[in-house]
């Protein structure tokens, strides 16, 4: 006997329908109605009945239209990316950022505070002020606002509404999401930074569908996404690879640990000599200054072990991104040459690579994931 859910009703054959017409002129931009009726294999009524439901919800224009040869012009239908937008806040122990993205996924305008974490009034006032910035900045109403992503280094309940371990920001386990958004007007919710940014990756790397992803910055963090859809896991903590024990008895962690990768391959270890900027670091590095050097071959060696841990569990490709990502981008050679030398199996190192999307990917993805929740919806 077929089970309820798996029954297909019109109403959902409908919603799909005008969906998957969306998705379309989102993707390819200006369209007829006879390009999205060829592209879908849709009959052109079902089309045009679509497109004008669309149309009276405000979610197209239509900006002119296409001549014929021999017959009537066509009308050119297009989204309106404005319509809706999804705003972000990322937080680390050292900044925020901000961003806001169009339904496009086009990222509209971006801050970012150096702004050591606190957890006061003042703090969450800061938080509030970001979010009306960008509004501002973006000449977004409120109306539009689909809602309010706040990114954490942090693992979260599945819902969003809290979290349950806060070693990155040194805070009491349990937080609630109403606290941090107490000065944000729109629905908000808890996303965790890694698994946004690999979200985000995802949206825009059409190479892979299953890969691990890597966010090496102040903190170390992973995802491990299948079918570009993150894996979280049972308790939503998949790819804790910051955890995974490196050196028997090596550094402390920040969890209590000795010898997590997280010692080792934070970012934080490499601008210890530039007082925390990482851009002064590569500086040296690109000099050929020896401090510099042979910290970053240290960083690399001790690297290279988490990412053949990785490609021997998994068997997947690799993607480096983070604070890292946006750095070390001519130096993935030299990264490969030192996991090559622990493979047992294999030479090749293509299955390894550094992240395409690069500026506030976390932010970014817990924006996305607003503006594609949306699109499933409408």
């Amino acid at each position: 006997m077929q089970e309820q859910s798996d029954i297909i009703t019109r109403d959902d054959i409908k919603k799909n329908n005008r969906v998957r017409i969306y998705k379309a002129l989102r993707e390819n931009g200006h369209m007829t109605s006879q390009d999205i009726s060829r592209m879908l294999d849709l009959s052109v009524p079902t089309v045009n009945k679509n497109l004008a439901a669309l149309e009276e919800d405000g979610l197209l224009h239509t900006p002119g239209v296409r001549g014929n040869t021999g017959g009537r012009s066509s009308r050119v239908f297009e989204i309106d990316p404005l319509q809706r937008v999804a705003i972000a806040v990322s937080i680390t122990s050292r900044h925020i950022s901000g961003v806001a993205v169009d339904l496009s996924g086009r990222l509209i305008c971006q801050v970012r505070y150096r702004q050591a974490y606190t957890r006061d009034d003042a703090y969450f006032r800061k938080l509030g002020r970001i979010v009306r910035e960008l509004i501002v900045t973006g000449q977004i109403p409120d109306a539009s606002v689909l809602g309010v992503g706040i990114v954490l280094p942090a693992l979260l309940t599945k819902d969003g509404t809290r979290t349950y371990y806060n070693g990155v920001l040194r805070d009491e386990p349990v937080m609630e999401c109403a606290e941090f958004a107490r000065y944000i007007p729109f629905p908000a919710r808890f996303f965790h930074d890694t698994t946004s940014a690999a979200y985000a990756e995802s949206s825009i790397n059409h190479d892979i569908s299953d890969f691990f992803y890597m966010m090496l910055s102040d903190s170390v963090g992973a995802a491990v996404v299948l079918n570009n859809t993150p894996y979280v896991g049972m308790n939503n903590r998949s790819g804790e690879f910051a955890h995974i024990k490196l050196v028997q008895d090596g550094r402390p962690c920040y969890c209590g640990g000795k010898g997590c990768l997280e010692a080792y391959c934070s970012t934080r270890v490499l601008n210890t000599i530039t007082d925390g900027d990482l851009t002064q670091f590569f500086m040296l590095l690109e000099e050929g200054d020896p401090q510099a050097t042979e910290l970053w071959n240290d960083y690399v060696h001790h690297l290279a072990y988490g990412i053949n841990t990785v490609r021997m569990l998994f068997d997947c490709s690799v993607v480096v991104g983070g604070y890292l990502g946006q750095y070390a981008e001519k130096y993935l050679p030299q990264i490969r040459r030192e996991v090559r030398k622990l493979d047992p199996f294999s030479q090749d190192t293509d299955f390894l690579s550094f992240c395409k999307y690069k500026n506030e990917a976390a932010a970014t993805g817990a924006a996305l994931t607003y503006i594609d929740e949306f699109i499933q919806s409408i």
